[in-house]
């Protein structure tokens, strides 16, 4: 068994922890969901992502260019 040092047991944001609750969060939300159903959650997502980075890209090249 592998002993936890002190810093380990005192941490505040435990990563594993957080991508398990995310992808049982995740299960629940396609549980149920046919093929074609879970397909277009997974391009309806997709969109709104890439929608969401171009927005965070534009802010960053407008205030890239006032620094000019």
């Amino acid at each position: 068994m592998i002993k936890m040092s002190e810093k380990a047991k005192n941490k505040r944001f435990d990563c594993v922890a957080m991508k398990r609750r995310g992808a049982a969060a995740l299960q629940r939300r396609l549980a149920g969901m046919s093929d074609l159903q879970e397909v277009a959650y997974w391009r309806e997502r997709s969109a709104e992502f890439m929608a969401s980075a171009g927005r965070r890209k534009a802010k960053r090249l407008d205030r890239a260019k006032s620094y000019k």
